[in-house]
C-alpha cells in the first residue's frame, strides 16, 4: 500500500519597511512606562555636547545629561547596562596597564 506524503505549508514571514519598523518602534516606545532619571555627564566631552544618544530600529534617542527627566524604561535600562559594562571593562583595563613588555 502506497503512502501518501504531503509537505507542510509554512507562511512566510512578513517584510515590513524600514518605515513601518521605525513607526512601529516609536508608537511601542512611546507607548512605555516612563520612570524619572538623570543620566550622568560625561567628562570626556564639553558641557554644550552633554547627550546620550542611542539608536532604536533606526530611530535615534537623544536626551541631555545631567538633567531630571522622563525616560521610556527599556531605555532606561538600557542606559544601566551599557553603564555596567562600561564600569566593567574600565576595571579589567585598569587590571591590566602595565602588564606586558614594553617595545620601543
Amino acid at each position: 500500500m502506497a503512502t501518501k506524503t504531503t509537505k507542510a505549508v509554512t507562511a512566510e514571514p512578513e517584510v515590513k519597511s524600514p518605515e513601518t519598523i521605525e513607526k512601529e518602534t516609536e508608537k511601542r516606545i512611546a507607548a512605555e512606562e516612563k520612570v524619572t532619571f538623570i543620566i550622568p555627564t560625561d567628562p570626556r566631552f564639553p558641557a554644550d555636547q552633554q547627550f546620550w544618544e542611542h539608536c532604536v530600529n533606526g530611530v535615534i534617542y537623544r536626551y541631555p545629561r545631567g538633567e531630571q527627566i522622563e525616560l521610556p524604561k527599556s531605555l532606561a535600562e538600557t542606559f544601566l547596562r551599557k553603564l555596567k559594562m562600561q564600569q566593567a571593562s574600565a576595571m579589567v583595563i585598569g587590571e591590566f596597564k602595565g602588564i606586558g613588555k614594553k617595545i620601543n
